[in-house]
């Protein structure tokens, strides 16, 4: 049984807590729903973050789980972003899919289910008044802000139905076979070819947000010249042509 007006906020990985106005600003854009947040954490980080994360967020579930140290993977891989180090990208994924399992055995005892799952990072500060879910997702649907897509579809928070989402614990496999066939490894491309071959409809919302940085946070990783696989090239410049159609009055 599921519970429609329930959200649970997966937040995978690093924490950041800023300001309590990320919540506050995330709660408004979600004001008809109950959001609950299951987090699944690196271990290593600042107590104080810690503490001020628990504090304001008061997950119903945490945990913490070891990095991984992907240097062998890393090491095969022909075609990486050069935006972003190739480590995060693994990390981001990694965290998804262990979060499936977690999430598969938080709910023998449970009653009801969150009839969503909303995937958002901490550091997301959302604008005004900014709605974003205005229609009921149906199966294998999925709606993502249209915006910050880079190569791909934006991957920094997107929202889908429950059952939708277990679907995740299939990516580790399918970048294992990315890599395997050489071709673009960035973030946003491999979620959206994961989700053409998981057959999902893209629903955009306009929902729109900023991402808070912390003071001294070092500058993006950009050591590696990006090259891409001809197919991926191309596919990289229809995506940028479809976002420009799409938005045409802000361009």
């Amino acid at each position: 049984m599921f519970n429609q007006k329930k959200i649970f906020v997966l937040i995978t990985g690093k924490l950041r807590f800023l300001d309590q106005k990320n919540i506050l600003r995330l709660k408004s854009s979600f004001e008809n729903f109950k959001l609950d947040f299951f987090v699944l954490a690196w271990k290593g980080q600042k107590q104080s973050i810690i503490d001020e994360f628990k504090k304001h967020y008061k997950p119903i579930f945490y945990r913490e789980i070891d990095e991984y140290n992907f240097n062998h993977i890393v090491e095969k891989i022909k075609y990486p972003d050069g935006a972003v180090k190739t480590e995060n990208i693994l990390h981001v994924w990694k965290g998804i899919s262990e979060a499936v399992k977690y999430l598969k055995n938080f709910y023998p005892s449970k009653n009801k289910k969150p009839f969503y799952i909303l995937r958002y990072r901490s550091d997301i500060l959302p604008k005004l008044n900014s709605e974003f879910l205005k229609k009921k997702l149906n199966n294998r649907e999925i709606l993502i802000p249209d915006r910050y897509h880079w190569n791909g579809l934006n991957d920094q928070i997107f929202l889908l139905r429950y059952d939708d989402f277990i679907l995740f614990d299939e990516i580790d496999e399918f970048i294992k076979k990315h890599i395997r066939n050489n071709r673009f490894f960035c973030s946003e491309y491999i979620f959206q070819q994961f989700l053409r071959k998981q057959k999902f409809k893209i629903k955009f919302s306009q929902f729109d947000y900023n991402l808070m940085k912390f003071k001294n946070q070092n500058k993006p990783f950009s050591d590696i010249k990006t090259k891409k696989p001809i197919v991926d090239w191309f596919n990289c410049k229809i995506n940028k042509l479809k976002y420009k159609l799409r938005n045409f009055n802000e361009h």
